[in-house]
């Protein structure tokens, strides 16, 4: 085992207490801690991708009958009717057994949600228990108390959608618990234990592909094996990613990278050069690890332009080239030694490997999420950190020192729980969620957006006209703000115009849905809103234009031929209009401004009988 003091002498008492080495006490006490921390978040609400992967989803709302579906399809398809590129049904049949069993809904799933965290702190304790089991019976408790206690863990708990981080780390703890067992030589069976979590883990998010790269470590690092071993240890698990790969791909067809990333979501799209890209990752890491050190602001989202681009030459990034190199220097140091801290630095930037926007960009500038699998890597060599600088890491030492770190500690802990009691606030619904976004993100072109668009929903739901008008009027700010930051964000440009038009201003509308489609020519829906206003002033040509222009782009939209069709039936051309609404309601059955359309057309052309199949 990779340890920095000297070995206890046999039979030293170890500094601690009985009831640390039972279990059930343990478990009984993180659970108890874990609704002291989160239990505010049980009446919160489905906020932000919630929306997608619970209520949204019909295979979720199908129950346990639609579990085939999502053994068979991508993680969204449910809720999207695309493939995707990601693949997670572990996560969903999770939400699927909560409906089935519990009825859904948000209630439900954060109380799962702290139940999974819960058992991840209880198997972090155990895994720790294992692995620093020389050192004093409180430092395995106190790694688990900084793991539980982090508020960069209030998005992956107080958000059900991140469920799949969580159950990510879940089977990924339990198969290096199970790992251990292997290797003290307790049978092949837990090693079949620990390659079906990986299994698992890979099936909850793809964040477990980087285990690839860890279980090496675990076993150089914690078990001292020569390489050779280190080598025929990680065989199995290559095997099982493999298989795991194979699965994926048979569901989702090849794995591609063709899907861009968009600039509103990850502002390294706009880095002018791969030295600028590069030169911002750089920035973005040494910024997680400050937050890991300093949670504060938190945020829900840091794209576009939260963090500005950089290039190498802003001393700022220089600034965290050395940071890392040191960081590295540490790793190097470590090998001969097999240092703890070498594999805690190893283990950080292994697991934020696949996020970190170095290899390939993905759909997030960052997220506090992708910290939390990372966070225990943090929680050991924080708490180790601490003991080795106090030169308690012998049973005795700690013994004579046990109040002061203790002291430390528990001043540490009750920073850190009240900023995620706090923090947890924040997610309790999206409108709560938002405003904190903007506080903590004034720069962020998409929380402005998304709290534009959360007004505009609160507009049309309230019955109060001026109400309506405030919020509405409210949203357009929020909008304005967000393309002052990002000209080019057509969302923004779009829900704008339909907030004018909400408010009866058309003509000011049309303006805006221009500037969508400058923003971004394949914007159907501002073509097809661009349309409506000619078709409002009988300007059918116009009107054409933009409603044909609508189904080029998208030959399935159900809108844009029953729009169409009204065109050619105030035109007095009652078969061509029959024909469109058909159209609109072949993509659409459930449009019933063409089903009503098409009715009249009918009864108009003295065929009631026709008319009466679509009443």
């Amino acid at each position: 085992m990779a340890k920095e003091s000297k070995k206890k002498k046999k039979g030293a008492p170890k500094a601690g207490a009985q009831w640390m080495q039972q279990p059930k006490v343990v478990a009984i006490l993180l659970l108890v801690l874990t609704f002291v921390l989160y239990g505010n978040t049980l009446n919160h609400e489905l906020v932000l991708d919630d929306l997608l992967v619970v209520s949204g989803n019909s295979y979720v709302q199908e129950g346990l009958s639609g579990i085939p579906d999502i053994l068979a399809h991508g993680y969204l398809h449910g809720s999207s009717g695309d493939e995707g590129l990601t693949y997670r049904p572990v996560a969903l049949i999770t939400f699927a057994v909560e409906e089935q069993f519990f009825g859904g809904g948000a209630g439900a799933g954060h109380l799962w949600n702290l139940l999974y965290y819960f058992l991840a702190a209880l198997l972090v304790f155990l895994v720790c228990r294992k692995w620093f089991g020389e050192y004093p019976d409180w430092v395995p408790l106190l790694i688990t108390l900084a793991f539980l206690f982090h508020p960069i863990h209030t998005e992956v708990v107080a958000n059900i959608k991140s469920r799949d981080e969580l159950l990510a780390f879940l089977f990924l703890a339990g198969s290096l618990l199970a790992l251990h067992y292997y290797v003290k030589d307790r049978g092949i069976s837990f090693l079949l234990l620990s390659l079906f979590g990986f299994l698992l883990a890979l099936l909850s998010k793809e964040v477990a592909m980087t285990f690839l790269a860890v279980y090496p470590l675990v076993f150089f690092y914690i078990y001292r094996q020569k390489m050779l071993r280190v080598f025929i240890g990680t065989l199995p698990f290559l095997g099982v990613f493999v298989a795991y790969f194979l699965l994926r791909s048979s569901v989702l067809g090849e794995i591609s990278v063709d899907e861009e990333a968009q600039i509103v979501n990850n502002a390294l799209v706009a880095a002018e050069g791969n030295g600028q890209r590069f030169a911002t990752a750089l920035i973005i890491l040494v910024y997680y690890l400050w937050l890991m050190v300093f949670p504060h602001p938190l945020s829900w989202d840091y794209s576009f332009n939260q963090i500005p681009i950089q290039s190498f030459g802003d001393p700022i990034v220089w600034g965290a080239i050395l940071v890392l190199a040191g960081l590295a220097a540490v790793v190097v140091w470590s090998l001969r030694k097999r240092s703890i801290y070498g594999f805690a630095v190893a283990f950080f930037f292994i697991t934020l490997a696949l996020v970190s926007n170095l290899f390939v960009l993905i759909g997030a500038t960052m997220a506090e999420r992708f910290l939390f699998l990372p966070s225990l890597a943090f929680s050991i060599v924080s708490v180790l950190g601490i003991v080795h600088l106090l030169k308690a890491s012998q049973a005795s030492e700690f013994a004579k020192k046990k109040t002061m770190i203790l002291a430390v500690f528990g001043g540490l802990f009750l920073l850190y729980g009240i900023k995620t009691v706090d923090r947890n606030g924040d997610w309790k619904s999206n409108d709560v969620l938002f405003a904190a976004g903007l506080e903590a993100s004034p720069n962020s072109a998409r929380a402005h957006s998304a709290s534009g668009i959360d007004m505009m929903g609160q507009a049309r739901e309230t019955p109060v006209p001026q109400e309506k008008i405030r919020l509405y009027q409210e949203a357009i700010v929020k909008l304005q703000q967000s393309v002052q930051i990002l000209p080019q964000h057509a969302e923004a440009w779009y829900n704008m115009g339909v907030c004018y038009a909400s408010l009866g201003n058309r003509e000011e509308a049309y303006k805006i849905y221009l500037h969508t489609i400058s923003a971004d020519s394949g914007y159907v829906a501002a073509y097809n809103n661009a349309g409506v206003y000619h078709f409002e002033n009988s300007q059918y040509p116009q009107a054409e234009e933009y409603f044909e222009k609508c189904i080029q782009l998208d030959s399935t939209n159900a809108d844009c031929y029953a729009n169409l069709g009204a065109i050619r039936h105030n035109q007095g051309n009652r078969e061509a209009a029959i024909n469109y609404y058909l159209k609109a309601l072949q993509h659409n059955p459930q449009a019933q401004g063409a089903r009503n359309n098409l009715i009249r057309a009918y009864e108009q052309m003295g065929q009631p009988k026709k008319a009466d199949l679509y009443r």
